[in-house]
């Protein structure tokens, strides 16, 4: 590797000064409410269902950092033209999981990746109901896992979720002694 590349390479990765008083909008990415109370009570968050969104400063930010790792909340929107969600992201040190949604979910390059300024929720949903069966189940074990099963959950019981190996796959991420009974259950 040249050394422009190394330095292109290290440029890229270097993470961005956030100012503390940046605005960025998070969606609840649950089926149901999402709901948080900062131990000093001074960040509270009450998203009542799915897509409901809410504007929290890059400081408040940090605290739900492990919801915004495993995609329960997801950054949607940074309000400025100076940062991209991976800039939010990778100072957050959360990037990992937002990497492998631009790159596997919405299939953007490392370019494209750093001019994404907002996330559409529905392109998750989107990535379930189109993708192949092996990009599904790569899915199953990536670090939005969690989000990907929980979605996909929703889209069976809303009968948009039809595809039967899919379903397979998703009832082989279950204990084994729940695979008879997890997609009657999921019905209700």
């Amino acid at each position: 590797m040249s050394e422009l590349a190394r330095n292109h390479e290290r440029k890229k990765r270097v993470r961005k000064q956030i100012p503390a008083d940046l605005e960025v909008t998070v969606a609840n990415n649950t089926d149901g409410m999402f709901e948080y109370q900062s131990p000093n009570k001074v960040l509270t968050l009450n998203l009542e269902k799915h897509g409901d969104e809410e504007f929290v400063n890059f400081e408040d930010l940090r605290q739900l950092k492990r919801y915004l790792e495993d995609f329960s909340l997801v950054i949607v929107d940074v309000n400025s033209d100076e940062y991209s969600v991976i800039d939010i992201a990778r100072s957050l040190r959360v990037n990992r999981s937002y990497e492998e949604y631009f790159k596997s979910i919405l299939g953007l390059s490392d370019e494209e990746m750093e001019e994404e300024y907002d996330i559409d929720l529905e392109e998750l949903d989107d990535f379930i109901l189109d993708s192949s069966l092996e990009e599904y189940k790569e899915q199953l074990s990536s670090r939005i896992k969690k989000a990907i099963i929980e979605r996909s959950v929703v889209l069976y019981r809303n009968d948009e979720l039809n595809d039967y190996s899919k379903l397979q796959a998703l009832k082989a991420t279950r204990p084994k002694s729940e695979h008879e009974t997890f997609l009657e259950y999921v019905k209700g």
